[in-house]
């Protein structure tokens, strides 16, 4: 039996759900149009191709979004780095350094950003 890694229902989740007016329509039903406008703000798009640029798309889309989305990205983020075993990504590493910077300017440190910092510590620069 295959387990999922905490987390990764979500990400599937954003991209099918938000990229279709239909699954829109069936997210705004069951969970409102605040929560469809949360999982909007903090799915990339898939039309960018390259990868630095979708990632700086979403950096600016989630910061523009507002506090809320802020605070479910940087719990994410969190959430994700604690549950890995092994070193991420230089390029994944340096894109959740990008999002913490950008949302801490425009919306100051806070108790999900420090949580997000001290995951981000656990794998320094090499």
């Amino acid at each position: 039996m295959m387990r999922s890694r905490p987390g990764s229902w979500w990400r599937g989740s954003c991209t099918t759900f938000w990229r279709t007016p239909a699954r829109r329509r069936e997210l705004e039903t069951r969970f409102g149009g605040d929560v469809a406008r949360l999982v909007g703000a903090v799915t990339q798009d898939p039309s960018i191709r390259k990868y630095r640029e979708r990632k700086a798309a979403l950096r600016r889309q989630i910061v523009d979004a507002g506090a809320d989305a802020a605070a479910v990205s940087l719990a994410d983020k969190a959430a994700k780095l604690g549950s890995l075993e092994s070193r991420p990504a230089k390029r994944k590493l340096h894109h959740y350094r990008e999002t913490l910077r950008g949302i801490e300017q425009r919306y100051g440190p806070s108790r999900l950003s420090a949580m997000l910092r001290d995951e981000l510590d656990r794998w320094p620069d090499a």
